[in-house]
């Protein structure tokens, strides 16, 4: 296949992919139409962002993205228990809880912490079987890349 064929297989995969994922039906935190719209607009272009940059095939596309998406639903769900996690503590320590209570706390929060440090240690094995080493490594490098892009367009805006 000649380049330009690829270009179109990858964006039309792209394009597919974002299409499916969007119209799974997943519930948004917030209600006001925009920030769904924006959030929405955000995803979609991180998933073209990252099948361009792991250089994806639409056949290993078809199986990363479901992978992809457990892996940042765990994510997401780690973030929000060590969030939890550090509240609590955070009250506790400013409501003067005991040595024990803010033991269970501290010892709560640590948990939490290395939870979420091990969700792509989890990943892992998964991504490997779909996608080369190197696609794996382009992923966390383009995940990086796409978060600084959007740090810097965030900046901009202000």
């Amino acid at each position: 296949m000649n380049i330009i064929m690829k270009k179109t297989i990858k964006c039309i995969v792209a394009v597919l992919t974002v299409f499916f994922a969007l119209s799974s039906g997943q519930a948004y935190s917030h209600n006001y139409y925009q920030d769904r719209e924006a959030h929405d607009r955000m995803k979609a272009e991180r998933v073209a962002y990252l099948t361009s940059a792991m250089d994806l095939t639409s056949a290993e596309a078809e199986k990363f993205w479901p992978v992809y998406n457990s892996m940042e639903k765990a994510r997401k769900t780690a973030f929000r228990n060590v969030m939890e996690a550090y509240k609590a503590l955070d009250e506790g320590l400013k409501a003067g809880k005991s040595e024990k209570e803010i033991s269970n706390l501290l010892d709560k929060y640590v948990t939490a912490v290395k939870e979420s440090r091990n969700v792509e240690d989890r990943f892992m094995p998964q991504l490997t079987k779909i996608l080369s080493v190197e696609k794996v490594a382009k992923l966390f490098i383009g995940e990086e890349e796409f978060r600084r892009i959007q740090i810097n367009r965030w900046g901009d805006r202000k």
